[in-house]
């Protein structure tokens, strides 16, 4: 008799202890199912958003092709208004100057008034597109970019630019410089580079690569109406002579080639001749109204044919890469 109570004692107990193990497997899965998982060891982010400028939750579509700009900051600096933007994709750059000044000096940085330095190491192009008024333009060093997808000076009174040592993004950057387009930097009398600036460096104000190999940009209002590439110089690259007020123009001994538009803005020039080294010239290159075309005897690239009394440019396989008035 003894024997069969403590049997049934035990099976009692043994039960009871099933059902509690199965009520807490219970609880712990509704449990971890309620809260993310969490990984040992691992402090959960803390946000580094700004709450108070963060925009209240809408129920549009967000549109992902364009930047999410959160913020937008102006300070005031040394006679200027500079407005700062914040977007997910580009970070903080400086998007708009606004001041009365005649001649300006961008600074690297801006304390606000909180002790918040807002450090300037990129402009956007369209900070500078407008900024009328400005005739001389300093960069301070450690700005290192300064990206014109927007012309730069084109609508301005724009005469000088200095670059400082530090830039290192102008357009498409020095590592592309054949794809630099030149009505991206409209300057009137000059574009001045740091002597220490790695990337660039300018001849008398025109704007050359750091090795003087590619003729960047040529100011469009010089006071010389005449213009004598420099020894060493091989490419001119795209609309590098956009606006130029240049006349009588001469290309250099040793330039390879002239890239597309790149002198199609010297509207006043009237003869040109064409070294025995140039080895390419794209169609469109060369100025609209020459009414004097020559080719060197020793260049087996390209030859002159006179039709309608006017020059045209022909490369050795017969193809037509220039004739007057035209877009050729």
């Amino acid at each position: 008799m003894l024997k069969r109570i403590v049997s049934f004692v035990l099976c009692c107990t043994l039960a009871a202890v099933c059902c509690l193990s199965a009520g807490c497997a219970e609880q712990t899965q509704t449990t971890s199912a309620s809260r993310p998982l969490e990984t040992a060891g691992t402090e959960p982010a803390a946000s580094t958003a700004d709450t108070s400028q963060t925009p209240e939750a809408s129920s549009e579509p967000i549109e992902t092709s364009e930047p999410q700009h959160f913020f937008t900051k102006t300070l005031t600096y040394d006679g200027a208004e500079y407005t700062f933007e914040y977007s997910l994709t580009s970070g903080i750059s400086l998007v708009d100057i606004s001041t009365e000044k005649e001649e300006l000096v961008i600074p690297a940085a801006i304390e606000d008034s909180d002790g918040k330095i807002w450090r300037i190491s990129k402009i956007s192009s369209k900070a500078l597109y407008y900024l009328s008024g400005v005739k001389k333009l300093v960069l301070s060093e450690g700005i290192e970019g300064l990206d014109p997808n927007f012309p730069i000076g084109l609508k301005t009174t724009l005469e000088e630019l200095y670059l400082p040592a530090s830039l290192q993004i102008l357009g498409t950057g020095y590592e592309n410089a054949e794809d630099f387009q030149g009505y991206l930097l409209s300057v009137k009398k000059g574009i001045y580079v740091a002597e220490d600036n790695p990337w660039y460096c300018d001849m008398d104000g025109v704007l050359f690569t750091k090795d003087g190999a590619m003729l960047l940009r040529y100011p469009t209002a010089r006071d010389s109406l005449d213009y004598a590439v420099p020894q060493g110089t091989q490419m001119i690259a795209s609309h590098a002579f956009d606006g130029s007020n240049v006349q009588n123009l001469t290309l250099p001994e040793g330039l390879l080639a002239v890239k597309e538009a790149a002198l199609s803005g010297c509207s006043g020039v009237r003869k040109l001749h064409i070294p025995a080294s140039v080895v390419r010239i794209d169609k469109g290159a060369l100025p609209p109204n020459l009414t004097e075309l020559s080719v060197s005897p020793d260049n087996e690239n390209f030859y002159v044919e006179i039709e309608d009394g006017t020059p045209h440019l022909y490369n050795r396989y017969g193809e037509l890469l220039y004739e007057p008035h035209t877009g050729v």
